[in-house]
């Protein structure tokens, strides 16, 4: 949440909803799975404002690309641990104003995750 300081409270509430397409090469390891990774990502940034004016649900769209890397290791026969970082920059970003001042403008964004994979 985002908000304005002032006699009356100003806030607005951000969500993202995206999908996104991954792919990564491997570079080394026989069972081992490691590799740089490039990822494209589409969807919809929603802001509801609250104590405004005008009160609006803003939806605007939201690409981003991200570059990072994975590595995977076998831990049965038909199952693989894989651990991923990676960094975002949207492409396509909007600036969200409440009563003229700018209170939120997406910038870079990295994650981290642990995932389990399995293969039949």
């Amino acid at each position: 949440m985002a908000s304005v300081r002032g006699r009356f409270p100003r806030t607005a509430d951000f969500g993202l909803y995206r999908a996104s397409s991954k792919g990564c090469w491997s570079v080394a390891g026989t069972s081992w799975f490691v590799g740089p990774c490039a990822a494209l990502e589409g969807g919809l940034m929603r802001a509801p404002g609250h104590g405004v004016p005008d009160p609006r649900k803003l939806f605007a769209p939201w690409f981003a690309s991200s570059v990072g890397a994975v590595a995977e290791a076998p831990i049965t026969e038909g199952a693989r641990l894989a651990v991923t970082a990676d960094l975002g920059l949207p492409i396509l970003r909007e600036t969200y104003l409440i009563s003229g001042q700018q209170i939120y403008k997406p910038g870079i964004s990295g994650t981290l995750g642990i995932s389990l994979a399995a293969y039949w």
